[in-house]
């Protein structure tokens, strides 16, 4: 009888939670009909309105199995297995390499000069001009007047240093970091755009993706499909390939409604999978990745991991969270995409929120054309690998590692002692 009570209790706990992820991951409420609970049994559909047979289905015992494959396979692997409709039924060549691989827990360091050993953790700088060709391949350009003066800088230049700076921080402690890009102008194929434009075989290759995951082409110009789907698309593959612990994707956001004048507002946010729209299940891979956040915990910990680095923003930036309820016209702007998860964090369907497989944070560190980051982010006394930068960037690289630690301590990955000792490094 207790042993019935136990599990009793456990499901009813299990469903719960995947309650509470459904209302992070579904921004249309149409989009509950796609998946069904019943029995311990979880089930997909590739049409809601059309339920005869589910797409796949997993027993509640699977889950953890179903979560290391997301660690294993490709995810070329994973969409051709997938069509089995059950994990039972993949080949068992398949089921043995996702059980005989040997898993990625993350255990405490007993290296005291190096307590962030055996963590690996993958960075993404946010986009890649560097000039103002780029800029129209990349549509992240600041050219603002403040008091006279002509500031000009470009987004993909503070997320590069930002990123250098952090993977250097932990580095010191004995992480394992990848960073998807390397160097100013080029993209995460290490290459420039009109470079890649010579390449006929890595061309073919996006093409085929697109095909292969029977994705749609929207209407626009190839360099716009070059920069969020191509390059979007590699860069998630990379670190995917890395099979990282967590994952940190730098930007830096502007004010729009200020036409690209200088703002008084400055504001910190960021973004974790979820806020799936109505139309945005009806690709099959759209709907494995949907499941994997909706079964892994993957979603769960991507918001602890944010909102410990929003912390950060707040604290030590001074850069306020983006609160739900604000006079402003990017409130509404904001839930018309995405799902609102505590101030500074919201959930939503990006291409990289959906296809990296580590919890993640999607940061968007403050407003670059407010107009003391506007003169912070322009005084170019530090350096880098060789880029000339502000201490506005090196102290954003220190927020975000503050915020990891924060995060592997919550997790039990480092003890109290190497916490205190790295919130205490001022780099």
């Amino acid at each position: 009888m207790r042993k019935k009570i136990v599990l009793l209790l456990f499901f009813i706990s299990f469903c719960s939670v995947k309650d509470q992820r459904l209302k992070i991951l579904i921004h249309d409420s149409d989009l509950a009909g796609y998946i069904e609970i019943e029995n311990e049994v979880i089930q997909i559909y590739a049409n809601p309105k059309k339920k005869s047979k589910p797409e796949f289905r997993i027993k509640k015992e699977e889950i953890p199995l179903f979560e290391k494959m997301f660690s294993v396979l490709s995810p070329r692997e994973i969409f051709q297995n997938y069509s089995h409709g059950e994990l039972s039924k993949f080949p068992d060549d398949v089921l043995n390499k996702i059980k005989t691989e040997s898993e990625k827990n993350l255990t405490t360091s007993k290296s005291p000069d190096k307590p962030l050993e055996g963590i690996k953790i993958a960075i993404d700088p946010g986009h890649f001009s560097m000039d103002s060709e780029g800029a129209k391949i990349d549509e992240r350009y600041m050219s603002v007047e403040l008091d006279g003066e002509k500031i000009n800088f470009f987004e993909a230049d503070l997320s590069l240093a930002t990123a250098k700076y952090l993977k250097s921080f932990l580095e010191k402690y004995g992480s394992e970091v990848f960073i998807t890009r390397q160097e100013r102008g080029k993209s995460s194929y290490g290459m420039f755009y009109e470079d890649w434009l010579k390449d006929l075989e890595k061309i073919k290759n996006c093409l085929e993706e697109r095909f292969f995951y029977h994705e749609e082409f929207k209407n626009h110009s190839f360099e716009n499909f070059y920069a969020t789907n191509c390059d979007i698309r590699n860069r998630a593959k990379m670190i995917n390939a890395f099979h990282p612990d967590l994952t940190i994707i730098i930007h830096f956001n502007v004010d729009d409604f200020r036409n690209g004048l200088p703002s008084d507002k400055n504001y910190s946010l960021i973004f974790v999978p979820g806020s799936f729209l109505a139309d945005e299940l009806r690709n099959k891979m759209d709907r494995i990745q949907f499941l994997r956040l909706f079964l892994t915990s993957h979603l769960q910990d991507s918001i602890l991991l944010s909102e410990k680095i929003e912390k950060q923003f707040n604290e030590y930036l001074k850069v306020p969270p983006l609160p739900q309820k604000l006079e402003t016209e990017i409130i509404p702007t904001y839930t018309k995409h995405c799902v609102f998860v505590q101030d500074g964090i919201w959930a939503r369907n990006l291409s990289l929120t959906r296809l990296v497989h580590s919890p993640l944070a999607y940061t968007e560190v403050l407003y670059q054309n407010n107009r003391e980051e506007l003169k912070n982010l322009s005084n170019l006394t530090e350096e880098i690998d060789g880029m000339k930068t502000s201490k506005r960037i090196k102290g954003a690289a220190t927020a975000h590692f503050y915020g990891i630690v924060e995060y592997l301590h919550a997790k039990g990955n480092i003890d109290d002692v190497s916490k205190e000792r790295l919130l205490k490094d001022k780099f």
